[in-house]
């Protein structure tokens, strides 16, 4: 696979990026974090992506292969995947884009219509081994030996807004062993599960911890309240919220550890 058609995508979603960046300001995410992250948007378009990368030499078989489009059966007209949404780039930890996960725009939310989206699996995207936001916060997580388990794109977002960088998400899978190999991989020693405050969230976080302790890692949770995520924490309760619930979070770690 041409892996430079995915560089020009992360390129062109970086250009068109204004709507995903007034959607995330409104859940109270700044410019720098968004930039960090290199978040951009897909118009509502249905051949935007397509055409910006053909005029600039690039075959369709490349964006096919990319994940980037798909050829409609009644048509036979290729189109592109990703339309009206926040899109993410997954990077590598050396830094490659390796794929894109897209958030649909509230303006075209509709019945029937996926919240999210993530790039179909291809040679360099395998999201059962990939973690979104390590690339960033491969860094803090050495220094530290602490990293921050998510459910979202949004979330990792909003532990970085808080101040912990060391944030990863699974890219719309469960955590897998591969995964708890890759954060111990990357200097972690203890990880704290912060998923969703609903029963699945609580049923989801103690399969990860089983699993992250299953590779010798400490893996306390951090209890959100009902109904919450870390980015709808910071959206309604700002910063302080956020803090007080890994402060917990690291208050119970300390009283096991003793």
């Amino acid at each position: 696979m041409n892996r430079s058609v995915l560089r020009f995508a992360a390129r062109h979603f970086w250009r068109d990026r204004a709507p995903g960046w007034c959607y995330l300001a409104s859940r109270g995410l700044s410019v720098e974090t968004m930039r960090t992250y290199g978040v951009g948007a897909a118009r509502n378009e249905w051949r935007r992506l397509r055409n910006a990368a053909t005029r600039d030499g690039f075959p369709l078989n490349d964006l096919t292969e990319a994940g980037l489009i798909r050829t409609s059966e009644r048509s036979k007209s290729p189109y592109d995947v990703f339309r009206g949404r926040v899109m993410f780039p997954v990077f590598s930890p050396m830094g490659r884009v390796l794929g894109f996960g897209g958030r649909i725009l509230p303006d075209f939310e509709r019945d029937g219509t996926p919240k999210y989206i993530n790039s179909p699996a291809t040679e360099t995207y395998d999201k059962s081994r990939l973690l979104y936001g390590l690339h960033q916060a491969r860094v803090a997580i050495r220094e530290t030996g602490m990293a921050f388990l998510v459910e979202g794109y949004t979330d990792v977002l909003a532990m970085r807004e808080a101040g912990y960088q060391q944030a990863v998400a699974t890219c719309g899978t469960a955590l897998t062993l591969e995964h708890a190999h890759l954060l111990a991989w990357s200097g972690a020693h203890r990880v704290f599960v912060a998923f969703d405050g609903d029963r699945a969230g609580i049923e989801a976080a103690g399969t990860a911890a089983g699993l992250l302790r299953s590779v010798g890692l400490e893996a306390p949770g951090v209890v959100l309240p009902e109904g919450q995520d870390p980015a709808g924490l910071l959206a309604s309760h700002g910063r302080r919220a956020v803090w007080d619930a890994i402060a917990e979070a690291e208050i119970g770690a300390s009283r096991v550890a003793v």
